[in-house]
């Protein structure tokens, strides 16, 4: 990987935080103060995200009370993704950066290479999804269906991911499933969801979060180093933390009036 490139462990978070957090990144390197960032976290308590413009059913939200599980929205696309026991990562970059820039789908592409080298290393054998099918639209899980460049071990899949573009620059996040989730994913997405089995489960050994980590930063070329945020990005993200705890930006789609807040906080985003 390019010098410059700041690798951030930021172990467990809650889900807002860590969604501020990246947004936070993001917005730094738009105005120039951020380096390109490859990011490790995981969540405490667990969660739900949400893409951003999911619209989450009366009975994700039910359940996910239920069961105690916050649901926040992620400034990134895609489907909901349930973080008990996984690794997630963020990668902020350039589109025109020279590993992993270009369009949005040749970024998914070169990030997925790399993330194929990295779970060779620890023993799986994944492959990349290049001639996705089948349930996309009828689930709000993004655990239960495969789409281009997402990565399958067998016929489960074990990593998902997301992207954002603004000004020039992407926002990746992804979630690699480490052991199995303790929630009923019927329950949750409804009939025919399934629970994924986790990377442990299908090596038939544990993998920590450590060994992940490790084998992610070597496939993309870093030292094994953690840095910090720096100010610019601490203060960005006690403003956006805000917008991630507010209802106004969670409740997108259940009513006129939410929608109209979630359009004017996207509107707030400053670059």
């Amino acid at each position: 990987m390019k010098p410059g490139f700041r690798v951030i462990d930021s172990g467990p978070q809650t889900a807002s935080l860590n969604m501020a957090t990246d947004e936070a990144i993001l917005v730094g390197f738009i105005n120039g103060v951020s380096p390109p960032t490859l990011r490790f976290y995981s969540f405490s308590p667990s969660a739900i995200t949400i893409g951003r413009f999911q619209k989450p059913s009366d009975q994700l939200l039910s359940k996910a009370v239920h069961y105690g599980l916050s649901v926040v929205r992620r400034p990134t696309g895609g489907r909901a993704v349930v973080h008990n026991g996984d690794l997630t990562y963020s990668v902020v970059a350039g589109t025109d950066d020279l590993l992993f820039g270009g369009s949005t789908i040749e970024t998914y592409r070169k990030i997925s290479e790399r993330l194929v080298h990295a779970f060779k290393d620890l023993g799986a054998d994944v492959s990349a999804e290049s001639n996705p099918g089948g349930k996309y639209e009828k689930s709000a899980s993004c655990f239960d269906s495969t789409v281009t460049h997402e990565l399958r071990f067998g016929r489960e899949k074990i990593a998902g991911g997301a992207q954002v573009r603004q000004s020039g620059a992407f926002l990746q996040q992804g979630s690699i499933v480490l052991v199995e989730p303790e929630y009923d994913f019927e329950r949750l997405f409804g009939r025919g969801s399934k629970t994924p089995a986790g990377l442990s489960s299908l090596l038939v050994k544990r993998v920590s979060y450590e060994e992940v980590r490790g084998a992610i930063q070597n496939s993309f070329g870093c030292a094994m180093r953690a840095d910090t945020l720096n100010e610019f990005e601490l203060a960005r993200r006690e403003e956006l933390l805000l917008k991630y705890e507010s209802s106004r930006w969670n409740d997108f789609g259940k009513s006129a009036s939410s929608q109209r807040a979630y359009e004017s906080f996207s509107g707030q985003i400053r670059c």
